[in-house]
């Protein structure tokens, strides 16, 4: 079973006494890496918002500068590095992670 970690946070603020009604938020992962160089800061940024959709939050990566690039997967490396990105890329596509220039 899944933690809905907006549930824990209201279980504790409930327990001290307190309603407190906060809007959720979205989690968003910068990245601004080279693709051609640094694959893991798209890794990272990948996973980790797909790690928070999987939990039930909104999230988002964000793309900027050069890691815009990565739109066109032939720019990653041939290797296993790029290979992990290409497939957490095409993951994103139509799935539960947006994904913005």
């Amino acid at each position: 079973m899944a933690l809905d970690g907006s549930k824990l946070i209201s279980a504790a603020i409930a327990r001290r006494g307190k309603i407190v009604v906060m809007p959720r938020k979205k989690l968003i992962f910068f990245c601004s890496a080279d693709p051609r160089c640094d694959t893991g800061a798209f890794f990272r940024a990948y996973h980790f918002a797909t790690v928070a959709s999987k939990a039930g939050l909104d999230s988002e990566v964000r793309l900027a500068g050069m890691a815009v690039d990565v739109t066109d997967l032939d720019v990653l490396p041939n290797d296993d590095a790029g290979d992990d990105i290409r497939t957490k890329v095409s993951d994103t596509i139509d799935g539960p992670v947006m994904v913005s220039l």
